[in-house]
Protein backbone atom coordinates (compact mmCIF):
# COMPACT_ATOMS: atom_id res chain seq x y z
CA UNK A 1 0.00 0.00 0.00
CA UNK A 2 2.79 2.61 0.60
CA UNK A 3 4.15 2.10 -2.77
CA UNK A 4 1.07 2.53 -4.12
CA UNK A 5 -0.53 6.62 -5.68
CA UNK A 6 -3.08 7.96 -2.76
CA UNK A 7 -4.82 9.02 -5.46
CA UNK A 8 -4.92 5.18 -7.17
CA UNK A 9 -6.22 3.96 -3.86
CA UNK A 10 -8.34 6.46 -3.36
CA UNK A 11 -9.92 5.59 -6.79
CA UNK A 12 -9.92 1.60 -5.96
CA UNK A 13 -11.59 1.95 -2.55
CA UNK A 14 -14.59 4.06 -4.44
CA UNK A 15 -15.24 0.69 -6.40
CA UNK A 16 -14.78 -1.38 -4.25
CA UNK A 17 -17.63 0.25 -2.26
CA UNK A 18 -19.73 -0.59 -5.47
CA UNK A 19 -18.74 -3.73 -5.24
CA UNK A 20 -20.23 -4.07 -1.14
CA UNK A 21 -23.58 -2.16 -2.35
CA UNK A 22 -24.20 -4.51 -5.54
CA UNK A 23 -23.55 -7.83 -3.16
CA UNK A 24 -22.74 -7.05 0.27
CA UNK A 25 -22.53 -11.07 1.30
CA UNK A 26 -20.11 -11.30 -1.37
CA UNK A 27 -18.75 -15.07 -0.72
CA UNK A 28 -14.84 -15.35 -0.63
CA UNK A 29 -15.05 -18.65 -2.74
CA UNK A 30 -13.27 -18.99 -5.51
CA UNK A 31 -15.16 -20.97 -7.81
CA UNK A 32 -17.47 -17.41 -6.91
CA UNK A 33 -15.41 -15.24 -9.35
CA UNK A 34 -16.64 -16.61 -12.35
CA UNK A 35 -17.40 -14.62 -15.35
CA UNK A 36 -21.32 -14.35 -14.79
CA UNK A 37 -20.46 -12.16 -11.34
CA UNK A 38 -18.48 -9.90 -13.47
CA UNK A 39 -20.98 -9.29 -16.10
CA UNK A 40 -24.10 -8.95 -13.75
CA UNK A 41 -21.76 -6.47 -11.58
CA UNK A 42 -21.45 -4.28 -14.90
CA UNK A 43 -25.18 -4.36 -15.85
CA UNK A 44 -25.89 -3.18 -12.37
CA UNK A 45 -23.61 -0.43 -12.58
CA UNK A 46 -24.92 0.90 -16.11
CA UNK A 47 -28.33 -0.04 -14.79
CA UNK A 48 -27.91 2.03 -11.40
CA UNK A 49 -26.07 4.85 -13.58
CA UNK A 50 -28.80 5.27 -16.19
CA UNK A 51 -31.70 5.40 -13.22
CA UNK A 52 -29.25 8.61 -11.65
CA UNK A 53 -29.16 10.19 -15.04
CA UNK A 54 -26.12 9.59 -15.69
CA UNK A 55 -23.65 7.69 -18.51
CA UNK A 56 -21.29 5.47 -17.15
CA UNK A 57 -17.75 5.10 -19.19
CA UNK A 58 -16.22 1.19 -20.20
CA UNK A 59 -13.40 2.12 -18.23
CA UNK A 60 -15.34 3.10 -14.87
CA UNK A 61 -16.38 -0.48 -14.48
CA UNK A 62 -13.35 -1.41 -16.07
CA UNK A 63 -11.44 -0.05 -12.93
CA UNK A 64 -13.55 -1.34 -10.49
CA UNK A 65 -12.98 -5.02 -12.01
CA UNK A 66 -10.18 -4.47 -11.32
CA UNK A 67 -10.31 -3.23 -7.50
CA UNK A 68 -11.80 -6.18 -7.03
CA UNK A 69 -9.16 -8.49 -8.63
CA UNK A 70 -6.03 -6.87 -6.57
CA UNK A 71 -8.86 -7.59 -3.40
CA UNK A 72 -8.83 -11.27 -4.59
CA UNK A 73 -4.98 -11.58 -5.20
CA UNK A 74 -4.43 -10.52 -1.67
CA UNK A 75 -6.39 -13.09 -0.26
CA UNK A 76 -4.29 -14.96 -2.93
CA UNK A 77 -1.36 -13.65 -0.83
CA UNK A 78 -2.89 -14.12 2.51
CA UNK A 79 -4.12 -17.88 1.99
CA UNK A 80 -7.53 -17.10 1.85
CA UNK A 81 -7.97 -18.53 -1.54
CA UNK A 82 -5.46 -21.35 -2.70
CA UNK A 83 -5.10 -19.75 -6.50
CA UNK A 84 -6.69 -16.84 -8.37
CA UNK A 85 -10.03 -17.83 -9.60
CA UNK A 86 -9.31 -19.32 -12.87
CA UNK A 87 -13.04 -19.01 -14.47
CA UNK A 88 -12.66 -15.00 -13.81
CA UNK A 89 -12.79 -13.40 -17.41
CA UNK A 90 -13.13 -10.06 -17.98
CA UNK A 91 -12.87 -8.54 -21.77
CA UNK A 92 -12.02 -4.87 -20.89
CA UNK A 93 -15.18 -2.35 -21.64
CA UNK A 94 -12.89 0.84 -22.13
CA UNK A 95 -12.48 1.61 -26.24
CA UNK A 96 -8.90 2.11 -26.99
CA UNK A 97 -8.76 5.84 -27.69
CA UNK A 98 -8.34 7.29 -31.23
CA UNK A 99 -5.41 8.42 -32.86
CA UNK A 100 -4.93 11.72 -32.07
CA UNK A 101 -5.07 13.63 -35.03
CA UNK A 102 -1.87 15.87 -35.89
CA UNK A 103 -3.32 19.69 -36.05
CA UNK A 104 -1.70 22.54 -38.48
CA UNK A 105 -0.38 25.49 -37.53
CA UNK A 106 -4.20 27.50 -39.01
CA UNK A 107 -5.95 25.22 -36.76
CA UNK A 108 -3.28 26.16 -33.32
CA UNK A 109 -4.32 29.82 -35.13
CA UNK A 110 -8.24 29.04 -35.14
CA UNK A 111 -8.09 27.78 -31.68
CA UNK A 112 -5.95 30.69 -30.28
CA UNK A 113 -7.75 33.60 -31.71
CA UNK A 114 -10.70 32.12 -30.79
CA UNK A 115 -10.03 31.74 -27.37
CA UNK A 116 -10.39 35.59 -27.47
CA UNK A 117 -14.08 35.59 -27.86
CA UNK A 118 -15.13 32.43 -25.94
CA UNK A 119 -18.44 33.38 -23.34
CA UNK A 120 -17.33 34.63 -19.99
CA UNK A 121 -18.83 32.08 -18.16
CA UNK A 122 -16.28 30.36 -16.03
CA UNK A 123 -13.44 32.91 -16.98
CA UNK A 124 -14.59 35.67 -14.46
CA UNK A 125 -16.05 35.18 -10.70
CA UNK A 126 -19.70 36.34 -11.32
CA UNK A 127 -19.92 37.31 -7.25
CA UNK A 128 -17.19 39.44 -7.23
CA UNK A 129 -18.10 43.08 -6.81
CA UNK A 130 -17.18 45.70 -10.11
CA UNK A 131 -17.69 49.34 -9.54
CA UNK A 132 -18.98 49.38 -13.65
CA UNK A 133 -19.35 47.51 -16.94
CA UNK A 134 -16.17 49.45 -18.43
CA UNK A 135 -13.97 47.65 -15.71
CA UNK A 136 -15.92 44.03 -16.87
CA UNK A 137 -15.25 44.45 -20.02
CA UNK A 138 -11.60 45.20 -19.43
CA UNK A 139 -11.02 42.04 -17.07
CA UNK A 140 -13.16 39.74 -19.71
CA UNK A 141 -10.28 41.18 -22.22
CA UNK A 142 -7.49 40.06 -19.78
CA UNK A 143 -9.15 36.82 -18.89
CA UNK A 144 -9.55 35.74 -22.60
CA UNK A 145 -5.65 36.61 -23.65
CA UNK A 146 -4.74 34.35 -21.17
CA UNK A 147 -6.58 31.48 -22.35
CA UNK A 148 -5.50 32.12 -25.84
CA UNK A 149 -1.55 32.38 -24.27
CA UNK A 150 -2.22 29.13 -22.43
CA UNK A 151 -2.83 27.58 -25.41
CA UNK A 152 0.04 29.16 -27.40
CA UNK A 153 2.39 28.17 -24.28
CA UNK A 154 1.07 24.00 -25.22
CA UNK A 155 2.03 24.37 -28.85
CA UNK A 156 5.11 26.07 -28.37
CA UNK A 157 5.86 23.99 -25.58
CA UNK A 158 4.82 20.94 -25.38
CA UNK A 159 3.87 20.87 -21.81
CA UNK A 160 0.86 19.49 -19.82
CA UNK A 161 -2.44 20.48 -19.53
CA UNK A 162 -1.78 20.59 -15.13
CA UNK A 163 1.76 21.87 -15.50
CA UNK A 164 1.35 24.76 -17.52
CA UNK A 165 -1.32 27.05 -15.24
CA UNK A 166 1.45 26.98 -12.15
CA UNK A 167 4.13 28.39 -14.32
CA UNK A 168 5.58 31.27 -12.78
CA UNK A 169 7.82 34.05 -14.57
CA UNK A 170 10.72 33.44 -12.04
CA UNK A 171 10.65 30.35 -14.42
CA UNK A 172 11.67 32.14 -17.45
CA UNK A 173 15.68 32.29 -17.64
CA UNK A 174 16.04 35.38 -19.77
CA UNK A 175 19.73 34.95 -19.37
CA UNK A 176 20.05 31.48 -19.56
CA UNK A 177 17.55 31.48 -22.99
CA UNK A 178 15.43 28.52 -21.02
CA UNK A 179 11.76 28.27 -19.61
CA UNK A 180 12.02 26.34 -16.55
CA UNK A 181 9.48 23.57 -15.15
CA UNK A 182 10.28 22.84 -11.60
CA UNK A 183 8.09 19.16 -11.96
CA UNK A 184 6.38 18.32 -8.61
CA UNK A 185 4.20 16.27 -9.69
CA UNK A 186 3.97 12.13 -8.18
CA UNK A 187 2.69 8.97 -8.79
CA UNK A 188 2.00 6.96 -11.30
CA UNK A 189 4.55 4.92 -13.50
CA UNK A 190 3.41 5.91 -17.29
CA UNK A 191 6.58 6.14 -19.16
CA UNK A 192 6.20 9.20 -20.90
CA UNK A 193 5.63 10.99 -18.05
CA UNK A 194 3.64 10.96 -14.08
CA UNK A 195 6.11 8.76 -12.40
CA UNK A 196 8.09 10.20 -9.80
CA UNK A 197 11.16 10.24 -11.83
CA UNK A 198 9.38 12.28 -14.53
CA UNK A 199 8.37 14.95 -11.40
CA UNK A 200 11.88 16.13 -11.82
CA UNK A 201 12.90 19.59 -12.96
CA UNK A 202 13.51 20.25 -16.51
CA UNK A 203 14.30 23.01 -19.03
CA UNK A 204 13.07 23.71 -22.70
CA UNK A 205 15.73 26.15 -24.95
CA UNK A 206 14.57 28.92 -26.67
CA UNK A 207 14.32 29.00 -30.11
CA UNK A 208 12.22 31.87 -32.11
CA UNK A 209 8.87 30.65 -31.92
CA UNK A 210 8.77 29.84 -27.99
CA UNK A 211 11.23 33.23 -26.96
CA UNK A 212 8.66 36.07 -29.34
CA UNK A 213 5.82 34.06 -27.89
CA UNK A 214 6.97 34.38 -23.92
CA UNK A 215 8.40 38.46 -24.98
CA UNK A 216 4.61 39.05 -25.93
CA UNK A 217 2.89 37.63 -22.73
CA UNK A 218 5.99 39.93 -20.60
CA UNK A 219 4.58 42.53 -22.53
CA UNK A 220 1.37 41.92 -20.98
CA UNK A 221 2.35 40.79 -17.40
CA UNK A 222 0.49 41.70 -14.24
CA UNK A 223 3.49 42.82 -12.54
CA UNK A 224 1.56 42.24 -9.10
CA UNK A 225 2.04 38.79 -9.58
CA UNK A 226 4.68 36.33 -10.37
CA UNK A 227 1.73 33.64 -11.62
CA UNK A 228 1.94 33.47 -15.62
CA UNK A 229 -1.87 32.74 -15.09
CA UNK A 230 -3.19 34.25 -12.62
CA UNK A 231 -6.86 33.73 -10.87
CA UNK A 232 -8.44 37.10 -10.20
CA UNK A 233 -6.41 38.81 -8.02
CA UNK A 234 -3.54 36.94 -8.72
CA UNK A 235 -3.56 35.63 -5.55
CA UNK A 236 -2.97 32.15 -7.07
CA UNK A 237 -3.15 30.44 -10.32
CA UNK A 238 -6.00 29.12 -13.04
CA UNK A 239 -6.88 25.54 -11.90
CA UNK A 240 -8.04 24.59 -14.93
CA UNK A 241 -9.25 25.56 -18.35
CA UNK A 242 -11.09 22.33 -19.63
CA UNK A 243 -14.24 24.46 -19.94
CA UNK A 244 -13.18 27.47 -22.01
CA UNK A 245 -11.22 24.52 -24.33
CA UNK A 246 -14.74 23.09 -25.08
CA UNK A 247 -16.53 25.85 -25.79
CA UNK A 248 -13.82 27.08 -28.07
CA UNK A 249 -13.76 23.78 -30.00
CA UNK A 250 -17.06 23.90 -30.17
CA UNK A 251 -17.19 27.09 -32.26
CA UNK A 252 -14.47 26.17 -34.31
CA UNK A 253 -15.96 23.05 -35.14
CA UNK A 254 -13.10 20.83 -33.76
CA UNK A 255 -14.84 18.70 -30.89
CA UNK A 256 -12.35 15.99 -30.90
CA UNK A 257 -9.58 18.61 -29.50
CA UNK A 258 -8.21 18.16 -26.62
CA UNK A 259 -4.91 19.45 -24.80
CA UNK A 260 -2.88 16.82 -25.82
CA UNK A 261 -3.25 17.66 -29.30
CA UNK A 262 -1.09 20.79 -28.35
CA UNK A 263 1.47 18.37 -27.11
CA UNK A 264 1.51 15.80 -30.02
CA UNK A 265 1.51 19.07 -32.08
CA UNK A 266 4.90 20.44 -30.69
CA UNK A 267 6.49 16.50 -30.55
CA UNK A 268 5.67 15.97 -33.99
CA UNK A 269 7.00 19.00 -35.27
CA UNK A 270 10.58 18.52 -33.11
CA UNK A 271 10.55 15.46 -35.44
CA UNK A 272 9.88 16.80 -38.82
CA UNK A 273 12.27 19.54 -37.84
CA UNK A 274 15.09 16.43 -37.17
CA UNK A 275 15.45 17.55 -33.23
CA UNK A 276 17.00 14.26 -32.38
CA UNK A 277 14.52 12.60 -30.43
CA UNK A 278 16.58 12.35 -26.27
CA UNK A 279 16.40 15.97 -26.63
CA UNK A 280 12.77 16.04 -27.20
CA UNK A 281 12.14 13.77 -24.22
CA UNK A 282 14.37 15.87 -22.43
CA UNK A 283 11.95 19.14 -23.41
CA UNK A 284 8.79 17.18 -22.60
CA UNK A 285 9.82 14.92 -19.73
CA UNK A 286 9.60 11.89 -20.82
CA UNK A 287 11.39 9.19 -19.22
CA UNK A 288 12.61 6.62 -22.26
CA UNK A 289 15.19 8.50 -24.03
CA UNK A 290 12.89 8.92 -27.01
CA UNK A 291 11.64 5.61 -27.39
CA UNK A 292 7.44 6.83 -26.97
CA UNK A 293 8.54 9.14 -29.05
CA UNK A 294 9.60 7.15 -31.52
CA UNK A 295 6.53 4.59 -31.44
CA UNK A 296 3.75 7.37 -31.35
CA UNK A 297 4.52 10.37 -32.69
CA UNK A 298 4.69 9.40 -36.49
CA UNK A 299 1.81 11.28 -37.78
CA UNK A 300 3.88 14.06 -39.93
CA UNK A 301 2.25 16.74 -41.99
CA UNK A 302 1.27 16.36 -45.50
CA UNK A 303 4.04 16.53 -47.74
CA UNK A 304 6.86 16.14 -45.18
CA UNK A 305 8.66 13.41 -47.09
CA UNK A 306 9.00 15.44 -50.44
CA UNK A 307 10.93 18.10 -48.17
CA UNK A 308 12.52 15.96 -46.55
CA UNK A 309 13.60 14.34 -50.00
Amino acid sequence: LGKKNPKTGKREDSGLKHWATFKPQLPIATVSFDQKLLLDFAEWRKKAAKEKGRAIAGRTIDVDVTSLANVVRWCVVQKWLAEFPSSWHWDALAEEPDECELLTDAQIDQLCASAMSVPEIGLLDPKRPRPNLKEYVEELKVARQRFSDYLRVLSVTGARETETPRQKWSNVRWSQKQFHFPGGRKGGTKRGGGSRQAAKPRDIDFYDKLEAHLEAMRERWDPHSDWMFPNEGGSNHVCSYRKQLGRVRKACQMPYVGFHHFRHYFISWCVMKSVDVKTIARWVGHLDEGLLILQKYGHLAPGHGQEAA
